[in-house]
């Protein structure tokens, strides 16, 4: 069984929350540019293929392959305590 990941919480500060939005506001204004001769039917099916994909990476087989792909990092051991 695959180990579960621990939670993190943190806190945006103000700054960072604004930095966010202008991020946000940007990514909406290249989509928007991106898809713009696009019909109601392509992006539905985009979406649907988006999430089809999404929930196979969620299947442990396909995390396993995943996670071996991934880099190991070593602790050298002084780290460890």
């Amino acid at each position: 069984m695959l180990p579960i990941a621990a939670s993190r919480e943190a806190v945006i500060t103000h700054k960072g929350k604004a930095m966010t939005d202008l991020l946000d506001a940007a990514r909406d204004r290249i989509g928007r540019a991106v898809f713009a001769g696009w019909d109601a039917h392509d992006i539905d099916e985009l979406v649907r293929l988006m999430r089809k994909f999404a929930d196979l990476r969620s299947r442990p087989i396909l995390r396993m392959v995943h996670e071996a792909d991934r880099p190991r990092t070593t602790v050298p051991p002084q780290f460890l305590n």
